[in-house]
């Protein structure tokens, strides 16, 4: 697989000095989780990257709950963390990809292509047994490479690329059946979906921490391949990415809708479907 690694293939490599190692864990209900599940146990040399402070931008009246951050900052924070052009990054979080696919995703914006994700995260770590680190200062000193900011525009969008290809882009709404439909809304003011957006639940990638077997995701996203335009989004714009890291591992290009559902619904005059389409 090109943008993931398995723990054995892992196993092989941990030694090497030519790959530096990202814990991002996250729990939105929780914003300290990460750090400190990171200062109870981590695997040995691996460096925290905290989602709501160096993924995330300031969240304001638009831009939705995880607005992109400043990408001049979110280059230097990470080669602050030794993260050069040259160095190979692994990422990994609780094991639902969501938090490694962000900053996967975040990467790959910049111009970073030899980004890879730790299949099953830690707990592929922590289910062999394998020892941990305790402790550990969050950030170590600067890297002596560059780390360069190429932005890449053909995989992200703004809110108004989306209103502008309502008609014409291919959709994909990452949530869960019954957000996308307008059931529930646990965490945004209004419930329901872009008008046009298909949902391709990100959860429906796994059998549990394990993601499927490529023949079985090209077939839950068949005839995606045809399509010139692919849009994801999610709540926020962090577990679209897991849809977005999914496709490309598939050979299908999407932009991310950065602000996603929460940065749609903070314009008033953005049309909302409730319900299945017809």
């Amino acid at each position: 697989m090109k943008n993931l690694m398995s723990l054995d293939d892992f196993l092989k490599i941990k030694d090497n000095d030519d790959f530096i190692l990202l814990d991002c864990r996250f729990d939105l209900s929780d914003k300290d989780y990460g750090k400190n599940a990171f200062k109870e146990g981590h695997i040995r040399g691996a460096i925290y990257v905290d989602l709501e402070t160096e993924l995330t931008g300031q969240v304001k009246e638009h831009g939705g709950r995880h607005p992109l951050p400043d990408l001049n900052e979110f280059t230097v924070n990470m080669n602050k963390k030794s993260v050069d052009d040259n160095i190979h990054v692994i990422i990994y979080d609780d094991g639902d990809l969501a938090a490694a696919s962000r900053l996967w995703w975040l990467f790959r914006y910049i111009g970073k292509s030899n980004v890879y994700i730790l299949e099953e995260g830690i707990k592929a770590w922590k289910d062999r047994n394998l020892p941990l680190e305790q402790g550990g200062d969050v950030i170590i000193k600067e890297s002596k490479g560059t780390l360069s900011l190429n932005i890449r525009d053909d995989i992200y969008c703004d809110v108004q690329y989306v209103k502008d290809n309502l008609d014409k882009a291919f959709i994909i709404d990452a949530r869960e059946k019954d957000r996308y439909l307008g059931k529930i809304e646990p965490v945004d003011k209004k419930a329901g979906h872009i008008p046009g957006a298909k949902n391709y639940f990100w959860k429906d990638n796994f059998n549990e921490f394990k993601v499927k077997p490529k023949e079985e995701l090209k077939e839950i996203f068949k005839g995606l391949e045809e399509k010139e335009d692919i849009i994801v989004h999610c709540g926020s714009g962090i577990t679209g990415a897991a849809n977005v890291m999914i496709l490309d591992e598939i050979g299908i290009k999407a932009k991310l809708y950065g602000g996603s559902w929460s940065d749609w619904i903070s314009y008033d005059e953005n049309p909302i479907v409730v319900g299945e389409e017809r």
